[in-house]
């Protein structure tokens, strides 16, 4: 399940530039999208069965390092 925990006031779809993920510690999957700015306008969890195999690796792999997000191509 994803879900949105933050979105800023001005956020609009077609201004979503990247989205990335982590993955902290404990197994929690955060995700964010950025505006052109490179500023968070939105934030969220989601579980690791709503990531791409690739995705969810590529995170569990950088899990420790900073920074720990890494790309997840939007579809």
């Amino acid at each position: 399940m994803i879900t949105v925990t933050y979105t800023a006031r001005s956020y609009r779809p077609e201004d979503v530039c990247a989205r990335y993920v982590r993955v902290d510690s404990t197994g929690k999957y955060y995700w964010c999208e950025v505006g052109p700015n490179r500023r968070d306008i939105r934030q969220g969890r989601c579980h690791a069965r709503d990531l791409p195999a690739d995705v969810r690796d590529a995170a569990a792999a950088n899990r420790g390092n900073y920074p720990s997000y890494v790309e997840w191509p939007r579809t």
